[in-house]
């Protein structure tokens, strides 16, 4: 199978100039959650009266239950507006996302990613948000100008930003412990995989660089080196050597034994933090998203202690970096966009809303909302908030958003 990865990858760097001319959806270790669970069906909520507002996200079991009850929380408070919510698992989200596009059916309030934030403008699917910023009807007054422009494109505001998010590979302590290996907040590429052979060797425990999810590290990998995935133009950057190199980092670990052997995914989804590998004792580590650290936890047997640190690299400040977790985006086609932007707007600085959030998504973009929750967080979430703000002090820029045609790449990496 890594031969065939490795093939393709070449293939990549040679034919990238016809790919980006496609569209299509791309699984992702985002937070996600194994089931979809539409919570409302949309001929109830017509039946009600009320205005139906449709609200699209992925997310873990915590983050679903978080959100509906916030949604719950502001049709209390706005009579006539209710939900239809929309949750699907990370893969499957883009999936039925595109479907909609297509059919012209896309919900009013759409959880929107990075990667794809770019496509999605251009194909005129996302409403410019500036105008409600501009009457006041969105505050985004206390964000920082960085994390504001993030959700920009061409100078038009398309996405707001829910949360900030850094790069984490969580790790069993209890198995590190059990091998003699201490790991600090930071391990370089050359450590990792030498602890990865000695934790092998001595509990047969073997680790997993992101499997199935490769863009995921393929980028920080890259950046690790001084490359980028994509270039200004929006094609493939980097050498044909680092892509090669990338690959066979996988075929190697396989074949020494010491990454999680292939088979296990099978079973399993690899963008569902709850049936990690981890979980089972399968693996030793697993990279993630720092958002991802408390569903994690909840899905911890007792048995093991886990801690965590940044991804493998050996220029951890190159490599490095912090990211909006998700962006909430109205659709162009939206019947409804004001009471969509009165939405974000309470998710963004409404206290109350977030007090029951507790940044689950992310450290709150508002600066007010992140002071105003911290004391009532947990030891999972300070934990998030303390390493995020780590790595915002020792990162590198973040690359532009993925160009259109994008997944085209990430389906043939991950195949």
């Amino acid at each position: 199978m890594l031969k065939r990865n490795l093939a393709i990858g070449m293939a990549i760097v040679l034919s990238a100039g016809s790919l980006f001319g496609c569209g299509s959806s791309e699984s992702n270790g985002g937070n996600t959650s194994a089931a979809d669970t539409p919570a409302v069906t949309e001929n109830a909520a017509d039946a009600s009266g009320d205005m139906v507002l449709r609200f699209s996200w992925w997310g873990n079991q915590v983050r679903n239950e978080k959100t509906d009850k916030v949604l719950k929380m502001y049709s209390e408070d706005n009579p006539g507006i209710s939900f239809q919510e929309e949750i699907n698992e990370f893969s499957s989200y883009w999936d039925r996302l595109a479907a909609q596009s297509a059919g012209n059916d896309l919900p009013d309030i759409i959880q929107m990613d990075y990667r794809y934030i770019d496509q999605y403008v251009s194909n005129g699917l996302l409403l410019d948000l500036t105008p409600y910023v501009e009457n006041g009807l969105l505050d985004l007054s206390n964000l920082a100008d960085s994390t504001v422009d993030s959700g920009k494109i061409g100078g038009k505001l398309y996405g707001i930003c829910n949360g900030l998010n850094a790069p984490m590979m969580i790790y069993n302590k209890t198995i590190t412990d059990n091998a003699g290996i201490e790991i600090g907040d930071e391990i370089t590429l050359d450590h990792y995989i030498e602890y990865s052979k000695l934790i092998y060797e001595k509990t047969g425990t073997p680790t997993n660089i992101a499997y199935g999810a490769g863009t995921k590290y393929l980028q920080y990998y890259m950046r690790d080196r001084g490359e980028k995935l994509y270039n200004n133009q929006g094609g493939l950057g980097g050498q044909e050597s680092t892509f090669a190199d990338f690959f066979r980092l996988y075929e190697n670990a396989i074949k020494e034994g010491w990454h999680t052997d292939p088979a296990a995914f099978v079973e399993i989804s690899t963008t569902s933090i709850e049936e990690d590998a981890i979980h089972s004792g399968k693996s030793w580590s697993t990279i993630v998203w720092s958002n991802q650290y408390a569903a994690a936890m909840n899905s911890k047997p007792e048995e093991y202690e886990y801690a965590v640190c940044t991804w493998p690299a050996n220029n951890i400040k190159q490599a490095d970096y912090t990211k909006p977790s998700q962006f909430f985006s109205v659709s162009s086609n939206s019947k409804n966009p004001e009471e969509a932007v009165k939405v974000i707007n309470y998710l963004t600085n409404s206290k109350e809303c977030n007090d029951v959030l507790l940044g689950e998504r992310g450290v709150p973009a508002s600066s007010v909302i992140a002071e105003a929750i911290t004391p009532k967080l947990g030891q999972d979430e300070q934990l998030v908030i303390e390493f995020v703000t780590k790595v915002s002090e020792n990162c590198s820029a973040l690359d532009p958003a993925d160009p259109v045609g994008s997944g085209e790449i990430t389906n043939l990496i991950d195949s």
